[in-house]
């Protein structure tokens, strides 16, 4: 079983079970509640784990496997990021908010 976990201060990502791991999971970014923006919304494909920051106004990227701590910003400036979603060749953001803007970016 496949897991996600959005723990305070850190995105995660398990590929066991709950009772599998020692309950250990990977940290993919950390300190992001400090460092980048208070994580909200999350989405994955095959590959990467997407996500927005609500405080900092990105749209995060980072590979499942782990990124060194270091996440991709593909995206700055959306006004107070929403809700994210992925398919085989973009990554899709709304906005919250007066401007509810829905953004998609190729490639991801």
């Amino acid at each position: 079983m496949r897991a996600m976990a959005r723990a305070c201060r850190a995105v995660a990502w398990s590929s066991c079970a709950k009772a599998g791991c020692s309950l250990n999971p990977t940290t993919l970014a950390s300190n992001q509640a400090s460092n980048q923006g208070m994580p909200a919304e999350i989405a994955v494909d095959a590959t990467n784990v997407y996500w927005t920051n609500v405080s900092t106004n990105e749209v995060m990227r980072c590979a499942i496997g782990g990124c060194g701590g270091k996440p991709t910003v593909l995206a700055t400036g959306a006004i107070i990021a929403g809700g994210i979603a992925v398919d085989a060749t973009s990554v899709y953001w709304a906005t919250r908010g007066s401007a509810g803007n829905i953004y998609k970016l190729t490639p991801k």
